[in-house]
């Protein structure tokens, strides 16, 4: 780098040059190409134009063939030549004004020969006016791709560059580009009223600018059932309610009346749904494409009957009934009760004037009594067994055969 007044070195031309030593006169070549005056050049300092109040200098200085550099001075502006920092680097901790500024390098030999160099640069400390120009669609619907085009402009000399980040209110999405690319493109996936704010960071003193933007729900994609979770007894009806959302999970609000239910092994009319059969039930609502589900959980009733679980097989006369007869203890639907009722065995029908013998009263584990010791002691087919229990209605088996051992 140079700059006016940069003294470049004198060069000898390989001629003799006559000394004087004493009276007597001595011809001496000198060679060629060796400086016999002092040089400096500033390798690097602020870039131009700059924002920043201070600046930093370092710079190379050279005597070739002269007796040495002796003195390194620095000048700014014209302000007048103090000595350097160091031979080699000068800062300005500032702060340094707006405006254009020349720094000056100046070495002497010890000669007195001198040599120096400059530089010049601009310092804009005028603030930057970022302005949104555009931001479409506005409104946009959720997930929608949104282009926002910015301008960077600055009162003072120079190009800005640098780049610009356009967020919203959260920060929470963002995108970024160059200043002269004027342009970026973002998703707000959030239904809602947004401050669109593009901030410019570069060369110049870094500002922003800003802009409202609506976002909009989506189209309709699923739904929540309410309640998620209900317990009802058996018979019962639950009424549910279904909200909207789009894919985003904006809510779209109530869409009850649009929406169709139905639930596993159970009905729905209009939005209440019912099942006869103990259980978690899953219950199902959908609105065109979207749908949500909730969970019904059925309990029994109180106890109502028995019922037989397995069947009494046919045997030989006086040899266990094999496998054993089991009765449960169940509601109205036929839903298992947890009870520890005593269920008691007598012979239905018995043909063949039979015996029952065994076990013939057991009381239920967890509404289930099992015998598994019931004998007949004659032979004939058409025997029933007959089920009884207090306050309960009884049940009645089938048919069954016994024949000789």
């Amino acid at each position: 780098m140079s700059a006016p007044g940069h003294q470049r070195p004198r060069w000898s031309r390989g001629v003799p040059i006559v000394l004087l030593v004493g009276v007597a006169l001595a011809m001496a070549p000198v060679a060629a190409s060796v400086p016999l005056f002092p040089v400096v050049s500033i390798d690097s300092g602020p870039t131009d134009p700059s924002t920043s109040a201070s600046a930093g200098f370092a710079f190379t200085s050279d005597d070739g063939a002269g007796p040495g550099i002796t003195d390194t001075d620095c000048d700014l502006d014209g302000g007048g030549f103090a000595p350097c920092d160091s031979g080699t680097s000068q800062t300005y901790a500032g702060p340094l004004s707006a405006g254009s500024h020349t720094f000056t390098v100046r070495v002497t030999d010890g000669a007195s020969n001198q040599a120096s160099d400059a530089y010049t640069w601009t310092i804009n400390a005028s603030p930057t006016t970022t302005t949104i120009t555009s931001d479409g669609p506005d409104p946009s619907a959720a997930g929608d791709v949104v282009a926002v085009s910015w301008t960077v402009t600055a009162s003072g000399p120079g190009t800005v560059t640098g780049i610009v980040t356009v967020t919203d209110a959260s920060n929470s999405v963002d995108c970024s580009a160059p200043v002269a690319t004027g342009h970026c493109s973002l998703a707000l996936t959030v239904a809602g009223t947004y401050n669109l704010k593009a901030t410019y960071s570069g060369n110049f003193p870094g500002g922003f600018g800003s802009a409202a933007h609506t976002v909009t729900e989506g189209a309709l994609h699923h739904l929540v059932l309410g309640p998620s979770s209900a317990t009802k007894a058996a018979g019962v009806d639950q009424a549910y309610t279904a909200e909207g959302y789009d894919k985003f999970d904006n809510d779209l609000g109530d869409v009850t009346s649009a929406t169709t239910f139905s639930i596993s092994s159970g009905t729905c009319a209009a939005n209440s749904c019912w099942s006869t059969r103990a259980g978690p039930r899953k219950v199902t609502g959908r609105s065109g494409t979207a749908r949500g589900t909730a969970t019904l959980t059925v309990t029994a009733l109180a106890a109502h009957h028995l019922l037989f679980d397995h069947q009494p097989r046919n045997a030989k006369t006086n040899t266990a009934i094999t496998p054993g007869v089991s009765v449960q203890i169940v509601d109205l639907y036929g839903n298992l009760v947890v009870s520890s009722a005593t269920v008691t065995l007598t012979l239905g029908a018995n043909p063949g004037g039979a015996t029952l013998g065994g076990t013939l009263g057991v009381a239920a584990s967890v509404g289930v009594a099992s015998f598994n010791d019931l004998t007949l002691n004659k032979k004939s087919s058409g025997y029933t067994l007959q089920a009884t229990c207090p306050t309960i209605l009884g049940g009645t088996s089938n048919r069954f055969a016994i024949t000789l051992f």
